[in-house]
């Protein structure tokens, strides 16, 4: 006659004192000091990753599209989607001419450090909502023809000696300050108007009105520069604020 043998009932160990403290100590909060560093490498992290990227340009490519990674220096251009991007267009180009075929790029800050620059393009550049410098020009003429969005109130630096043309539609919720002593004009294309909403300051420096117009069978049609509210100057300002044209 056959047995049934039973499979020997085995219970669970206790775990020992010292695996009973590991376990406590790997449940147990961190210390204080530890979770000062453990935060502070958090926030050093993420300010790292929010660092605006700056993308210098060299014109070396075989077109003048901001695409092509050869115009770029280290081959870097700037990414759709990106954001707090800097762009930079120093002396020295082998391109002055190049066109934006990039879409959604979002511009912390652009830059001539060179002059003589036109930048093309129908994709817009949505400038920062912090109202911090978005577009400084240097030195020299420089142009951009291509739309802006304006999200606060931009400040745009150009210094004295220097002059930039903006020759896209501006719109957005916002509006811009002009400053550095400089010359801003405003050339929007014929029956093309500006629609931001946000006021212009003329802090220091000139603005100019040349609206785009055409000439057709009734006459001509201008376009719409200053969409909003205007203050020229300020009252504690010692040098010039001009607004004219």
């Amino acid at each position: 006659m056959n047995k049934t043998t039973k499979a020997p009932v085995i219970s669970p160990q206790k775990p020992s004192g010292q695996l009973k403290h590991l376990a406590l100590t790997r449940l147990a909060p961190l210390p204080r000091q530890m979770r000062i560093v453990f935060v502070s490498g958090l926030l050093l992290s993420a300010l790292l990753t929010a660092q605006a990227a700056t993308h210098t340009w060299t014109g070396s490519g075989s077109s003048g599209r901001w695409s092509d990674g050869a115009n770029w220096q280290e081959d870097n251009p700037p990414q759709s989607g990106e954001s707090a991007i800097v762009l930079v267009f120093p002396p020295g180009a082998s391109r002055l001419n190049s066109t934006n075929d990039l879409a959604g790029l979002a511009i912390a800050n652009l830059t001539f450090s060179g002059a003589n620059y036109v930048l093309y393009g129908t994709n817009a550049l949505t400038l920062s909502p912090n109202p911090a410098e978005s577009i400084g020009a240097a030195q020299g003429s420089n142009r951009i023809a291509a739309p802006l969005i304006l999200q606060t109130n931009n400040l745009f630096r150009v210094e004295t000696n220097a002059a930039l043309s903006l020759a896209g539609k501006l719109s957005g919720l916002g509006g811009f300050n002009l400053d550095g002593g400089g010359l801003l004009t405003l050339t929007p294309a014929a029956v093309i108007d500006n629609t931001y909403a946000g006021p212009t300051y003329v802090l220091d420096g000139t603005l100019e009105l040349d609206s785009g117009r055409t000439n057709d069978v009734f006459g001509y049609i201008y376009s719409v520069a200053l969409p909003g509210a205007v203050i020229v100057g300020q009252t504690n300002n010692d040098t010039p604020a001009v607004l004219r044209g």
